[in-house]
């Protein structure tokens, strides 16, 4: 699995990362979850909370966006949007 991911302030896109992961052995699930927690990581900034409509436009977009009530902790940037490239 492919994830990429940004930082929106403005509607521009001020930082981008990518992660992945491969490992066969784990369900859909598992993947997203390690792949969407690594690329928190390389975008430097806290796993936010994952919403039910998280759910629901990751299902039917194969994206989402994340706004900073979502996050514990400061969130200087106006969305965080996610996008799986490759399952």
């Amino acid at each position: 699995m492919h994830l990429s991911g940004s930082l929106v302030v403005d509607g521009r896109h001020v930082h981008r990362s990518r992660s992945s992961c491969e490992d066969p052995e784990k369900d859909f699930h598992s993947r997203l979850e390690g792949a969407f927690i690594s690329l928190c990581r390389d975008l430097r900034i806290s796993v936010p909370l994952w919403l039910d409509k998280n759910t629901r436009e990751l299902a039917m977009c194969k994206k989402t966006s994340f706004y900073p009530d979502q996050f514990d902790d400061e969130f200087i940037f106006d969305k965080f949007e996610m996008r799986i490239d490759k399952i």
